[in-house]
């Protein structure tokens, strides 16, 4: 059921032509992740990729999960992919995305 969740997430947000996403709770970046690698071609216009969670655990972890493979450093996209994680409550304004259109 999950695959099928992340899977519905990218096809809705390819054919609106996101190109900078944001996850509220992002946990461990599992959904983050999938979409990282599975935007990596020209058919997929993310370019950016922005986790905020409360968990500093979680994020930890994201923040690995979410490192580029060596692949992804040797064949550079010709966007490229900008990935954040902010530690933080979902209530409050995360100071790094003030006047960012995400």
């Amino acid at each position: 059921m999950w695959e099928q969740r992340r899977i519905c997430i990218a096809q809705t947000l390819y054919a609106q032509q996101v190109q900078s996403v944001v996850e509220v709770g992002c946990g461990e970046g599992n959904v983050l992740g999938f979409l990282a690698s599975s935007a990596d071609d020209d058919e997929h216009p993310i370019t950016r990729l922005v986790g905020i969670d409360i968990d500093s655990d979680a994020l930890a972890i994201a923040r690995e999960q979410l490192q580029p493979s060596a692949a992804e450093q040797r064949d550079l996209r010709v966007d490229p992919l900008r990935v954040e994680l902010f530690h933080g409550n979902a209530m409050e304004l995360v100071e790094g995305l003030q006047g960012d259109a995400v």
